[in-house]
């Protein structure tokens, strides 16, 4: 082994157990990613101030628009409607920021070799195999191998069992193609797709929807962009932003628009899961509090104190919100107005140009994009985009795979034009 190759193993060594325990811990408890991504953080802190840190070595452009969301976020604590729920979350939000600014910003230094896809590769392989066999136990003894292990209360019912990992089921979405690509260059073609066969699997077994659409969004886009290249990326990423955009824009057309669709849909015999009916009369009431202060929104964090929320949908009985609107774009409207859509918008166009203009490798570029849009589009439909596991789930896998991956094609393969 060279000196090189040595240096490399032993810079390299966070991100290859970050990237080995994540669908694990995913699995046994999914909060357990957010300090997952902090010992993270410090570690390449250490190695990096090893190495001698200076501040500019640590690259703030891909996460600079979440610093002005954030920086948003703490100036609506003069007009929160809940102004100490908005100062709870505030100081998390900034560890979260800080967290995702070390490893994110730090991943582009890290060395690239033979030597450290290979062992990259067999530490994801570790990973995912215990995750596949970790939700494959739990779910046969109905939830009675975690509760032995005190992980979680009985569970009896296994459907029920299955939906309790559902969290581990989206993080597997998520990163089943970038792993793929790893496993590819670091063992072989025939181990890697023998892999994202069986994530898919568990995917579509699992009970959650967001996880099934975010396998799909992630491997068409993939596809698309490794078909067509530089034009297909930038129309993708213009579509995501005028999403962010104009997504309140549908109440123009219909007051409740959602509840519009569904009762269209139902006209046609095709008739939704209740949680997915609840999802609607959540979304139509969001947009009507959204309409009610569309410029600034109602303050950091407040969606559950949002006026009306708590009361009953009578054909459910459901509050209207009970927790969070499960839509990351509809909660950063209602929460931080059009002015914090545009930060979000940014943030999204930062990250996909980033992919677009950092990546000389058009695998890489269809894979990251892929993920990136299932990241998305399973925010846009599950969990708050405020969760810390849910951002270290991003930060996590945005670390691992530019430190693995970015930029490390073949040579001979193709630009992203």
């Amino acid at each position: 082994m060279t000196d090189n190759a040595r240096l490399t193993t032993r810079v390299a060594w966070p991100f290859s157990l970050a990237l080995a325990l994540t669908l694990p811990v995913s699995v046994i408890a999914y909060h357990g990613l957010a300090p997952l991504a902090v010992i993270l953080g410090f570690l390449v802190l250490a190695i990096e101030v090893r190495k001698g840190l200076r501040p500019r070595m640590i690259n703030l452009r891909p996460v600079a628009p979440f610093a002005a969301l954030l920086l948003w976020g703490g100036l609506s604590l003069a007009w929160s409607n809940d102004p100490g729920v908005s100062a709870e979350r505030f100081p998390s939000l900034v560890g979260n920021f800080l967290v995702g600014w070390l490893v994110i910003g730090t991943a582009h230094r890290q060395i690239s070799s033979e030597v450290n896809l290979r062992s990259t590769a067999f530490a994801y392989l570790g990973g995912i195999l215990s995750t596949l066999l970790l939700m494959l136990v739990h779910t046969l003894s109905a939830g009675a191998f975690f509760e032995a292990l005190g992980f979680n209360k009985p569970i009896m019912d296994r459907t029920m069992a299955l939906a309790a990992t559902n969290p581990a089921a989206t993080v597997v979405a998520i990163f089943a193609l970038p792993g793929c690509l790893l496993l590819w260059r670091g063992i072989g073609a025939p181990v890697a797709l023998a892999v994202l066969s069986a994530c898919a699997v568990v995917v579509f077994l699992s009970q959650s929807l967001a996880a099934n659409i975010g396998f799909i969004v992630a491997f068409a886009v993939t596809l698309a962009v490794w078909c067509g290249g530089r034009k297909v990326l930038g129309f993708l990423t213009a579509s995501m932003v005028m999403v962010v955009l104009l997504l309140p824009a549908l109440r123009l057309a219909n007051d409740a628009p959602f509840s519009y669709l569904r009762v269209g849909l139902s006209s046609l015999g095709l008739n939704l899961p209740p949680s997915t009916v609840h999802r609607t009369y959540i979304y139509d009431f969001v947009l009507r509090r959204i309409a009610d202060q569309p410029l600034v929104g109602w303050g950091l964090g407040v969606s559950r104190r949002l006026p009306g929320g708590q009361e009953r949908v009578p054909e459910l009985d459901r509050a209207f919100l009970p927790l969070h609107p499960h839509n990351g774009i509809l909660e950063v409207w209602v929460e931080l107005g059009a002015i914090g859509a545009l930060g979000l918008a940014a943030f999204i166009w930062k990250i996909m140009a980033g992919i677009m203009r950092s990546i000389n490798d058009r695998a890489t570029a269809a894979v990251f994009s892929g993920a990136a849009a299932s990241y998305m589009v399973i925010g846009l439909a599950a969990y708050s985009v405020w969760s810390s596991w849910w951002i270290a789930a991003g930060v996590l896998a945005a670390g691992s795979g530019t430190a693995f991956l970015a930029g490390r094609g073949p040579s001979h393969s193709q630009g992203v034009e």
